[in-house]
């Protein structure tokens, strides 16, 4: 279970390509996402220790930092590459 709501929030990226959701909003959505990723990634111990998947989810946490700053593509891009991290579901 813990595996596949990971693999599913991993690969809601495409939502953050959507325009006709503010940036303030796409913001909170992607710190919530980083959070409930990383203690997916947590619980899981073939990949809480794996180098890959740490770097790039430690790049969600940096872009999903300031909401001021936020770039939704860029995050978007960035969940994409975690997701690859991943492997096979």
């Amino acid at each position: 279970m813990t595996r596949k709501a990971l693999f599913a929030l991993a690969g809601s990226g495409e939502s953050f390509r959507d325009g006709s959701i503010s940036q303030p909003v796409q913001a909170r959505r992607a710190e919530r996402l980083v959070l409930a990723l990383d203690r997916l990634v947590s619980a899981l111990p073939e990949l809480k220790g794996n180098e890959p998947v740490q770097s790039a989810l430690n790049q969600l946490f940096k872009l999903a930092q300031s909401v001021p700053d936020f770039d939704p593509k860029q995050f978007a891009e960035s969940l994409q590459k975690f997701s690859a991290t991943l492997g096979p579901p």
